[in-house]
């Protein structure tokens, strides 16, 4: 499988990552077929017309466009400091079919800039690895108080996952309303001024159990729970 972002072409050149491994670790050649992904819901199947490493051009003869999965999820997490645990993260949600993923800056947060050009990368890489047609959005590191205003107007059902002994709901006993949004926070977790806010936005408080998970592990098993209901 090979990425490319447009397959809405009769003819495509692929980046210079993917036109070498096609043609120097994989030995492709003109006139061989391959299969394409644009992360936006496409699977094309091409013919090879130009076999060039530094860019292999490629003739599309069939497109299949694919509708968006059901349940979606939307992530919201604080990243963690380690950045190896983010792209795991990513990997996995790409994987298993999340949506979106929007990173936030927490009061509490050990991590205060974050670049997503890699987490892209991984993201693609995981697509193409479980043949998920589409791509979560990556969505740039913002204060947490921005991202949150822009929350009440987003259908469906808003969570956020925070560690209180009292309180009674599990996320996996939650309405099911799909779309979903899932709010994981920082190591630290959110300050209760935090908790507040997305309260008012419409988010719900739940639980994942009666263990402290790391972030990254609250948010797969948020994710994980989410698309089974």
């Amino acid at each position: 499988m090979y990425y490319h972002s447009d397959l809405s072409s009769k003819s495509i050149t692929l980046g210079r990552e993917e036109s070498n491994h096609c043609v120097k670790v994989l030995r492709k050649k003109n006139g061989d077929t391959i299969t394409l992904m644009d992360g936006k819901g496409s699977i094309a199947t091409g013919i090879i017309s130009n076999a060039s490493p530094k860019g292999c051009t490629i003739a599309i003869a069939t497109l299949e466009k694919h509708p968006l999965p059901s349940p979606t999820v939307h992530l919201i997490l604080a990243p963690t400091k380690n950045l190896d645990r983010m792209e795991w993260l990513c990997e996995k949600a790409a994987e298993l079919g999340v949506t979106e993923i929007s990173f936030v800056l927490c009061q509490n947060s050990e991590r205060r800039v974050l670049k997503t050009e890699r987490l892209n990368k991984k993201v693609i890489s995981a697509i193409k690895q479980s043949g998920n047609p589409f791509a979560p959005t990556l969505n740039e590191l913002e204060p947490f108080g921005t991202t949150i205003a822009q929350m009440p107007n987003t259908p469906g059902a808003r969570y956020i996952c925070y560690v209180d002994p009292n309180n009674p709901t599990m996320l996996k006993d939650s309405e099911a309303k799909d779309p979903y949004t899932l709010l994981i926070g920082p190591e630290g977790d959110f300050t209760t001024e935090e908790v507040e806010l997305a309260l008012q936005a419409g988010f719900k408080k739940v639980s994942l159990g009666n263990n402290v998970l790391r972030t990254e592990t609250a948010a797969l098993k948020g994710i994980v729970t989410l698309l089974n209901k």
